[in-house]
This record gives C-alpha cells, sequence and structure tokens, in this order.
C-alpha cells in the first residue's frame, strides 16, 4: 500500500514537473535576480512556446477554483445531496490520491482496483474511470472527497451528515476531559458518543467520517494518542483536511507542549496543520466555561441559532412556569422533580442534557408547556427562528361527506365523523384553543398569571391552581351543517393527570361557558380522552383533584366568560383643520356595552356585529380601503378590560380625503390566520367644506373662550338675513333630522320662504339687535362624544351665524 501510494505520488506530481523545463528571461538591468515569465494561460501560446500537453496544463497551471460550498450542517436521515456541478468539466482538482487512500482504507476498494484507477492520466479521467466501473458507491466517494477535498464536495453527489458528533480518544484523560466533554456536548443538545482508539487513529476516524450519520470527529490528542502503535508505519499521510468534520483537541501536561507539536508534526504533518484546540492539563478538570466555548465551535448555525432560540423561550418564564413545567417534564420522562431546578436556565440545561429537545424540534416543550398551562404561541410569537406555525393556534380542515371520514391536527387532535353523521359534503374546520393565552395576565405566559381575573374572591384559592393540568382545547367549525349522529372528538391526555378528574368546558355563543361533564358521554384511556359530541363550540378539556372539581368548574367557567368577547365594531371620523386629512378610528366593544358615543369631535359612519366570539389575547388586523383613495392596516391585540369600557378598543389612523371630496370605503377584520371576523362600510356623513366647522375646528381651550366672549357680547347685534336658529335638546329633530342614524341629532340653519327671519319659539327675540339664544342642556364640550358633541356644534352654529348663545 505505501509503495502503491508513494509511486502514485511521484508519478501524479513531481514526474511531470521535471519532465518540462520552465524557462526564464534573462537579468533584468540593474538586477541580480531572474525575472520570471508569467506563464500564458491560452492553448496556443502554451504549445508554441512552451511544447506543454493540454493534459499538463489541465492539471498543474490553473488556479485551483474553489466553488461556493456551504457547511453540512447535519440532518435525520439519508437524504442525496445532488452535485452542483460536473466532474469532468472542471480542471481545478490536482489529485485523488487522498481520497483513493480512504477509500481502499475503508475497503471500498481493494489495491488493484485503486492500480487501475490510478493508471488514468488526469485525476479528472481517474474519477470517471471509478464511476464507470462502477466498483464504488457514489455517496462514499462523495463522503470521502468531503474529507479530503472540501472544495469540490459540491461537484459529487453525497448523503447529507446525521446530527451525532463522536470523541475520538486513546484512553487518557478520560475522567478529566472526555466525560465532561459529553455531559457539555449534552447540556448543549448536540447528541454525543465517545470512542476508545486502540489501533490506528488514521484508520478509526476515516472509518467514522465515511458513516454519514456522524457529524463531526472530536479527535482528543493525549500522549497516550501519539504512540507509535496508533500511527502505523504505512500510513503514506493521514487524509482528512475538512476542518467542518474534524477538530483535533492536543491536551498536554505542563512544559510538554513543544515536544507533543513535534511528535504530532512527525506522525501526522496534515493533522497537525489543521486548526486545532490547545488546553493544558494541571491535574484537575477542564473548567466548564472551557467545555461550552469548545462546544460553541463545534456546534452548526443551526445549533447555536436553536440554542439562543430556545434560551430566549425559557427567559420568558417565571419561578412558578418552571416548578409548572418541571412537574409535567418529570410526569413524562419519569425523572423525578430536582429541587436544584428553579430558574429558566436550570430548566433548559436539565432539559437538553436529556436529549429530550433536538435541534430545530420544539413539538415536545409545545406540548409540556400547554398540558402545565402556559401559552407557548403567546412566548414565541416574536421570536426570530420560530415556525410560523407555532406562533398561533393550529388549524387543519378537510370534506367530509356522508360515507364519513377524519380531520386530524396530528398529535393534537382527531376528529372521527361515523358514516350517515353528514347528509352532504361538508367543509369540517378543526382547530387548538389556546386557553393560557386567554386567562393570562398582561405580563405573564401562564393561565395563572391573570390571576384573580375580574373575580375577586371568586376566583377561589390561589395554591389550587398550579394543580390544574390541561389537554388540548378544540373548537369544531361545521360551517352551518348539522349533524344526524354523535361524533368523536379525540385528543391526548396530559402527563400527571392519573388519579385526576376530567372537567368539559364548553362554549355557547351569546350565552357563554358551561360545564358539561356530566351531560356529555366521555372516555378516558390511559394516554388520550375522546369525546361524543352531538354539537360543536370551542371546548375546554382540564384535569383537576377529585376532591376539588366543583370549586375548579365553577372558577374556570367565570374565569373563560369574563375573558370571552361577543363583539361588535364601529368606525369613527373626526376632520383636521386640513380638510384633505381625516382622523380615523375603528373601536371594538363587547355586546354589554350598550351605547355608542365616543370621544368627542368624532361621529360615527360604520359599524357591524363580528361573526363569531373572540378572545382576550386574540391577535386581529383592522384593513381599511376608502373608494377612490387609500388603503391602510394596523394590527390589535384584544384586551377584556377594554372591550368592555364605553369608549372600547381602538385602531387609529390618519386618512386622506379623495380631492379633498366626502369619503367612503369598507372595514375588514380579521384574525392573523385570514379568517374574517367583521367586515362593513364606512360613509362620511354630512360633509361641507364651506361650513365654518370643517375649516377650523378649535381647541377645547378656545371654546370656552369664545364662549365667554359671547355671553359679554352686545346682545344688539342682528343675525343675517335669511338665516334662522332652531335650538336643539337630546332628542331628534322634529322636522327636518339631516341623518336616519337615531344616535346623531345635527342642528339645522333654515331660511323661511318669504325670506324674512321668523322664530319656531316666541321666547327668542329677534329684532333689530344681536340675538340671544339660550342652549340648554346637560352634556356640553365633555369628552364622551354623542350629544354633547351635537350641542357643541349647535352653539358653534349659532355663533358663526352671528347670535349670541348662553
Amino acid at each position: 500500500k505505501f509503495l502503491s501510494s508513494a509511486l502514485f505520488e511521484i508519478k501524479e506530481k513531481w514526474i511531470p514537473c521535471i519532465q518540462y523545463e520552465l524557462c526564464y528571461y534573462a537579468m533584468e538591468e540593474n538586477g541580480d535576480e531572474p525575472a520570471f515569465r508569467e506563464l500564458p494561460t491560452d492553448s496556443g501560446s502554451l504549445g508554441q512556446l512552451w511544447g506543454m500537453r493540454p493534459a499538463f496544463r489541465a492539471v498543474w497551471m490553473l488556479d485551483s477554483h474553489r466553488p461556493y460550498r456551504t457547511v453540512n450542517a447535519g440532518g435525520d436521515g439519508p437524504v442525496i445531496i445532488q452535485p452542483r456541478g460536473n466532474p469532468s468539466d472542471f480542471v481545478g482538482m490536482r489529485t485523488i490520491r487522498p481520497v483513493l487512500d480512504c477509500m481502499e482504507s475503508a475497503g471500498e476498494l481493494t489495491l488493484d482496483q485503486c492500480d487501475q484507477i490510478r493508471k488514468q492520466p488526469t485525476p479528472i479521467h481517474r474519477v470517471l474511470e471509478m464511476n464507470r466501473r462502477g466498483e464504488v458507491d457514489p455517496c462514499r466517494l462523495g463522503a470521502a472527497v468531503e474529507m479530503c477535498y472540501p472544495e469540490f464536495e459540491q461537484l459529487f453527489a453525497r448523503e447529507k451528515r446525521g446530527r451525532e458528533l463522536v470523541i475520538l480518544h486513546a484512553g487518557d484523560y478520560t475522567t478529566e476531559f472526555v466525560s465532561p466533554l459529553q455531559t457539555a456536548a449534552g447540556e448543549s443538545g448536540v447528541s454525543c458518543q465517545m470512542e476508545t482508539c486502540t489501533a490506528s487513529i488514521t484508520e478509526k476516524a476515516i472509518g467514522l467520517l465515511l458513516n454519514t450519520n456522524i457529524r463531526m470527529v472530536l479527535l482528543v490528542i493525549g500522549p497516550q494518542a501519539l504512540h507509535h502503535r496508533h500511527w502505523s508505519n504505512l500510513d503514506y499521510e493521514f487524509p482528512v483536511r475538512n476542518e467542518k468534520l474534524l477538530l483535533p483537541i492536543l491536551l498536554y501536561p505542563q512544559g510538554g507542549r513543544d515536544r507533543m507539536v513535534r511528535v504530532l508534526q512527525q506522525r501526522a504533518p496534515v493533522l497537525c496543520s489543521l486548526p486545532r484546540e490547545e488546553i493544558q492539563m494541571e491535574g484537575r478538570g477542564v473548567s466548564r466555561e472551557r467545555l461550552k466555548e469548545i462546544m460553541q465551535k463545534v456546534m452548526t448555525d443551526e445549533q447555536r441559532d436553536f440554542q439562543e432560540m430556545l434560551g430566549r423561550i425559557m427567559s420568558r418564564l417565571d419561578e412558578r412556569d418552571v416548578r409548572l413545567l418541571l412537574r409535567v417534564w418529570s410526569a413524562r420522562t419519569g425523572k423525578q422533580e430536582t429541587p436544584h431546578i428553579k430558574t429558566p436556565d436550570d430548566m433548559m440545561q436539565a432539559i437538553m442534557g436529556e436529549g429530550i429537545i433536538t435541534t430545530g424540534d420544539l413539538g415536545a416543550l409545545e406540548k409540556d408547556m400547554m398540558a402545565a398551562g402556559i401559552s407557548f404561541p403567546v412566548i414565541v410569537r416574536d421570536i426570530p427562528g420560530v415556525q410560523d406555525e407555532l406562533k398561533f393556534s393550529k388549524t387543519t380542515e378537510a370534506s367530509i361527506g356522508p360515507t364519513g371520514g377524519e380531520v386530524e391536527i396530528p398529535g393534537f387532535a382527531r376528529l372521527t365523523v361515523p358514516p350517515g353523521a353528514l347528509q352532504h359534503d361538508t367543509t369540517v374546520t378543526v382547530s387548538t384553543l389556546d386557553v393560557p393565552g386567554i386567562l393570562r395576565g398582561p405580563e405573564g405566559v401562564s393561565w395563572t398569571s391573570g390571576y384573580p381575573w375580574s373575580l375577586g374572591k371568586a376566583a377561589g384559592r390561589r395554591k389550587l391552581l398550579d394543580k390544574v393540568l390541561f389537554s388540548p382545547a378544540v373548537d369544531v367549525n361545521l360551517h352551518g351543517s348539522r349533524l344526524s349522529g354523535p361524533v368523536e372528538l379525540q385528543t391526548w391526555r396530559p402527563p400527571g393527570s392519573e388519579g385526576m378528574t376530567c372537567l368539559l368546558l364548553k362554549h355557547y355563543d351569546g350565552e357563554g361557558w358551561m360545564d358539561i361533564t356530566a351531560s356529555t358521554p366521555h372516555h378516558i384511556d390511559s394516554d388520550v380522552v375522546s369525546v361524543s359530541m352531538l354539537s360543536f363550540s370551542p371546548l375546554s378539556i382540564l384535569w383537576t383533584p377529585v376532591k376539588k372539581v366543583v370549586e375548579v368548574g365553577k372558577m374556570m367557567v367565570a374565569a373563560l366568560s369574563s375573558r370571552t368577547l361577543n363583539c361588535w365594531f364601529s368606525s369613527y371620523v373626526h376632520s383636521d383643520k386640513d380638510p384633505r386629512d381625516v382622523e380615523f378610528h375603528v373601536v371594538c366593544r363587547d355586546q354589554q356595552v350598550k351605547t355608542d358615543e365616543y370621544v368627542q369631535g368624532f361621529s360615527r359612519c360604520g359599524r357591524n356585529d363580528a361573526r363569531f366570539d373572540l378572545y382576550h389575547g386574540d391577535m386581529i388586523e383592522v384593513s381599511v380601503s376608502v373608494r377612490e383613495g387609500q388603503n391602510r392596516s394596523d394590527q390589535m391585540e384584544l384586551r377584556a378590560a377594554h372591550c368592555c369600557d364605553v369608549t372600547g378598543q381602538n385602531v387609529q389612523m390618519w386618512l386622506q380625503r379623495p380631492d379633498g371630496k366626502g369619503f367612503k370605503g369598507e372595514v375588514v377584520i380579521r384574525t392573523l390566520r385570514e379568517r374574517t371576523v367583521c367586515q362593513f362600510v364606512f360613509k362620511e356623513r354630512d360633509y361641507d367644506p364651506t361650513n365654518p366647522v370643517y375649516k377650523s375646528r378649535p381647541s377645547h381651550d378656545q371654546h370656552h373662550k369664545e364662549a365667554a366672549t359671547d355671553l359679554s357680547a352686545s346682545p344688539h347685534k342682528n343675525l343675517p338675513t335669511g338665516t334662522e336658529a332652531q335650538p336643539s335638546g337630546h332628542g331628534k329633530q322634529d322636522s327636518h333630522p339631516r341623518s336616519a342614524d337615531p344616535h346623531q341629532t345635527v342642528a339645522t340653519a333654515r331660511a323661511s320662504s318669504t325670506g324674512a327671519l321668523t322664530s319656531p319659539h316666541p321666547d327668542v327675540s329677534i329684532g333689530s339687535g344681536r340675538t340671544q339664544v339660550l342652549l340648554i342642556n346637560d352634556e356640553y364640550t365633555t369628552t364622551k362624544g354623542g350629544v354633547s358633541t351635537i350641542n357643541y356644534q349647535l352653539a358653534q352654529l349659532l355663533t358663526h351665524a352671528g347670535a349670541a348663545v348662553c
């Protein structure tokens, strides 16, 4: 083997180099050294001047071409990575000798087969010959090229590497370094195993890296690893050159570094030239910080990003949340709760150290948090890198007809419809409901953080809440169809719920939440719960201690009812001093709010009810489209307390009035999953750009100054000819209403048919002097809107007409 490799090296490199003479120019003037001529690269010049064969030029005279290479970050299976180029068109490869040595060392090729391949004149021909003969697995060849020549790996088919990390050592410093390094890898969420080498380190490293389930080898080089028994005299050269696949770690005793480096240089020059970690062993274990530093270097970008993302998720928890999550995690894994796990960092290290969470997979954590009553969507909604499907409730749908069928959210819920339950083809939508997100407090992420909600003493004892567990809450929508028979809804049972009682809470639109446990057939198995249903509304399934069923049931019904919203939406407009700009508000109120009065200066221009109930914490998008104008949208997270307030919860935006005209358009409110909540049209009423009210709208302070001036003004000024002041109270207009909207009453000034000034009320004197008008009302210039705004506008209208308002 040694002679074959050595002779091939001579044949492949040195003989061509001495076969052709490289000429140079004569001495430069005033120079002592010859000036070498730059070799031309075009075929004609080389052939004419130097007589060099194209095959030699293709191998030796061109610069090495390094195609773009991405790090093979590992995966979950043997996925084939297809080549990005054609090796037969690539002329940058100088030799394939290390590749052949790897293949022969691993038993993929015999020595005779290697010699037959080496007879080809160029590396390209040798690769083609290898593929033509079909004597080697193409993916194994790709793995060998990835080891020896990472710059050319994109030219060969290969398997995507797995996630496994291997620590290869010769038996020294096991207690002080190797075992702690494996522990640090587990805490970082990296799957890691140890391998002890008793023979050739070269062959062992090659064998491990040809296994594509292994992503990387950490080669621990201690004093024992440099013993000659680990380095065969027949090993011509260490072939692994890919620093992404191999990390040497040199462990040396105090004062022994230089000698170990010299020996390593003799044993394996290529290995000695690779980037490595060096640690001086001082008779004690390596520090935890140093081990974490090494793990950060060997982790892929994906793993580092995932660890950072997981850290951000855990940082949202408080100590109470950690206790809730630890209880579920311990029940699921069968491990006893550890007293030292108190903080989010402790919890993250424990979970990753046990290998429960693998890189890129948050499914197990999502389920554990759901069972503990922690809102996973709320936590991850603004964390980069988290999949979109984890940031919101899960939804799926299918078309089911009279023959029956199933709709399933994998891992969460399955609805089974038997034959005959539906009379015609129906689109069935199944969604999960984030109950902890509905009940959480403004700064928390668990359902207990909202305690005591708005229940006061009826909220029950707080310690009792920590004992409650949750199954996924499910909402089934048949889109108007009715069931002819029962269907079965199945979901999982949370870990740790053994010996607890199941509670079924159902929500009815317009009626609220009810406990339906006693009236609904259901079956409980060791890991699932099945519920028989004849009609559908959101269903929450929770588990409570047997003796506390009634107390928990009443508390949960009241808490969920206080966070469920039967909403209606309305839009309001406020014209700015500039007639082109309009301040536009869309307001959400619960149905328990019976008035639509709003902030002073705003008038309502549209309204409609929500199509279905919403919940505290729901994210909705409000889209406004102005006819012949602009489109605007904004998001709003619903707050139950705000929506139940008189003024509601609003989205505010500035709009431009098209061409200075009154504007109209459409408002559409949707959930972030594109489900339409409400839709209505709006139209600005009674807009008159010549009306002084729209030209200049005085501030609150300015109005009081004008009122004081009016009260002190002389009463002997006349109203303008042909106008009439008509006072208005709280009721509707008697004769000429300006709007059909019963909530708005607008005072009017009109002229009589004779052109003379007339008064419908004899107590109001109209003569040659300025008319005084007494306006009697109980609301004026308040911040409530509605009637107070009407009275204010009436006073302004009379003032501009020349009357003194009292």
